[in-house]
């Protein structure tokens, strides 16, 4: 999926970096391939060896780090790598037989062996071609399951990176070997070296050969796997034994993963039949453990093919394009469902519309609705609590002589323009570093997983915060990723520091004091009328203080605050059951209840046995409008 934002995103000074650098890579590259000519057509054996070995080094450069658009250019111009290498082992070729005219160099025999070598070391990347794309495409498949009793769905433990490699890495890997020899020949000297260079370039073949050989096993294994259509057959099957009432439908990219994650373990107390529908297979590594059947399906036709006659209820986690594939089933009621609550703009956006309803944690989603005025009906808005956050555990007594432990956990700077999303770029590392300096704190740094996706200064602002926690060693720590969940980070947290975003409401369940970032420096009754979720909140914001650069002003008296008589306790109370539901109320209770009430609306629209998208009468639709849906 494109992320949208994502050309906007690439800073203008970093574009022209990378085209400085690339236009840099290609000059060098002609510059060698002059050299290395000049070298070969004059017998000048140093004079190819260096160049050759020059070459070789830019070509891992241009494979590792230029941008795609010049790979792409050289392509086009019939200069990819596998032609800069063939060219390159040419003019070696050139140099011997020049070598050989002025009486030194390789007999006719041991050359024939050369060419022969450098011809077989072409085919054999033919033959790893092939059989990496045996592989590659046979593990892309069409469905992936978990929880699901289909025959031959799980895949045979991946190959070796050592193995699976791409077409340039083998040919540049191997064809190292003939260049050294070359190199070694010339270095020491030699005056016969036919004998290193025949035997080196026998040697270059036989290790290209070991890597098709070493990956031939995982393609034989994926073939003799059941086809698709068998297997698309089967999770036919398994779905219609799951009887599934809730579908749960997710698609992303690989660090968006954590938005489905949140609600796994809801879906499997919710005790209701649940498939969770996925629509990319590259985050499935980062999907989370569960017990609720699961089914992966990329394709657009499989989804709409798909038959769920005891779905009732689809419910969605983002706001993204491919939901349409699921929402145009008429038989199934939508109910957006999030993935936190918040003050930021994604928890009003106007998309949220498309939707039968919009489910929200307590009375403050549904303000933020009701001023946004973005078309959704105040009686679509449906007060469901945050069921998740039965994990995190309530403000208690700290154990005697453990340090006082605060957690920043920011948000990223988002898709928007603006600039003060994020506390990272311009407060982060004040803020640790203030925090870091104070007796008696420990210092927890968790970033949001897409910090830096957008603007290189947060990524570098980020790394610095890494590197100063870091430095400062134990007991401070960084949790990168999702090596640790958020809310074990909450539980093991005396304060949170934070930005406008659901990790803040979701904190409020602790009890815990909090602070919020206001990078913008807005004044304080209009930030918190701004964001309600800031409304029992130690403020922070950058201290205009001249003798105090870079400092932040209201970190050192909340932080006393915080760990003295806590005088916001009770304002945190207020807010929490405004934004995130009454807690004498069951949350899990909530939810199901709102599940039933969907499902009986849909019930009562179109039968007990639903409504399939394929029986819906389209008779005066025109072709135009057909096929349009199908290829939504």
């Amino acid at each position: 999926m494109t992320e949208p934002g994502t050309e906007a995103g690439i800073e203008p000074g970093r574009d022209r970096v990378t085209r400085v650098r690339d236009a840099g890579l290609l000059l060098a590259l002609a510059a060698g391939y002059v050299v290395l000519f000049a070298g070969a057509v004059t017998g000048s054996i140093g004079t190819v060896v260096v160049a050759a070995l020059a070459l070789w080094v830019l070509d891992v450069v241009f494979v590792r780090y230029a941008d795609r658009r010049a790979v792409g250019a050289l392509n086009t111009a019939s200069a990819g790598i596998t032609w800069r290498v063939f060219v390159r082992q040419t003019l070696l070729v050139v140099l011997l037989l020049v070598a050989g005219d002025h009486g030194g160099g390789l007999g006719r025999g041991e050359l024939a062996v050369v060419v022969a070598a450098v011809l077989a070391h072409h085919l054999v990347l033919g033959l790893y071609l092939g059989v990496r794309t045996v592989v590659r495409v046979r593990r892309l498949r069409r469905l992936e399951t978990a929880n699901l009793d289909v025959p031959g769905a799980q895949l045979p433990p991946p190959p070796s990176e050592l193995v699976f490699v791409s077409g340039a890495q083998l040919l540049l890997r191997t064809d190292l070997v003939l260049v050294l020899a070359l190199a070694w020949a010339w270095a020491a000297g030699l005056d016969d070296a036919s004998g290193l260079v025949v035997a080196a370039a026998i040697a270059m073949v036989a290790a290209a050969l070991v890597v098709p050989a070493a990956l031939l096993p995982a393609a034989v294994a994926l073939l003799r796997l059941p086809s698709d259509e068998t297997r698309m057959r089967a999770a036919q099957q398994a779905v219609l034994a799951a009887a599934p009432r809730v579908i749960l439908y997710f698609s992303g990219g690989a660090a968006d993963v954590y938005q489905v994650n949140m609600w796994l373990t809801t879906m499997e107390r919710l005790d209701r039949p649940v498939l969770v529908l996925l629509r990319e297979r590259r985050y499935l590594d980062a999907f989370g453990p569960t017990s609720v059947p699961v089914l992966c399906l990329p394709f657009t036709a499989d989804v709409m093919n798909l038959d769920l006659p005891t779905a009732r209820v689809g419910l969605y986690v983002a706001n993204v394009g491919r939901n349409i594939h699921l929402l145009r089933e008429p038989g199934l009621k939508s109910a957006f469902i999030g993935h936190g609550d918040s003050d930021k703009t994604a928890s009003f956006n106007p998309a949220t519309k498309v939707y039968d309803e919009v489910w929200v944690a307590g009375e403050a989603g549904r303000d933020r609705y009701r001023r946004a005025q973005v078309g959704v009906r105040d009686d679509d808005v449906v007060l469901v609590g945050r069921p998740q956050l039965d994990a995190i555990a309530s403000l208690g007594d700290r154990p005697v002589g453990e340090p006082f432990t605060v957690l920043y956990a920011p948000t990223w700077e988002g898709w928007t323009d603006d600039p003060f999303q994020t506390s990272v770029t311009a407060m982060g590392l004040p803020i640790v570093r203030e925090l870091l300096a104070t007796p008696g704190v420990r210092v927890v740094y968790k970033p949001h997983p897409l910090t830096g996706r957008v603007n290189r200064a947060t990524a570098a602002a980020s790394d610095q915060i890494v590197a100063a926690v870091t430095a400062a060693g134990a007991p401070h720590e960084v949790l990168l990723d999702n090596a640790v969940p958020l809310y074990d980070a909450f539980n093991t947290s005396d304060a949170l520091v934070s930005d406008i975003s659901s990790v803040v409401s979701d904190y409020l369940r602790s009890a815990k004091p909090y602070f919020v970032c206001n990078p913008g420096g807005l004044p304080d009754d209009a930030f918190r009328e701004q964001n309600p979720s800031a409304g029992a909140a130690h403020l922070l914001r950058p201290d205009g203080d001249p003798r105090r650069p870079g400092g932040v002003e209201g970190l050192a008296t909340g932080l006393a605050a915080a760990r003295g008589e806590d005088p916001l306790r009770q304002r945190r109370a207020a807010v929490r059951t405004y934004l995130i539901g009454d807690p004498s109320q069951d949350s899990l209770t909530l939810f199901r209840d709102a599940v039933d009430a969907l499902a009986r609306k849909a019930e009562l629209q179109y039968g007990a046995h639903g409504l399939r998208s394929s029986e819906v009468d389209t008779a005066g639709a025109g072709a135009a409008d057909t096929d349009a849906v199908a290829g939504a």
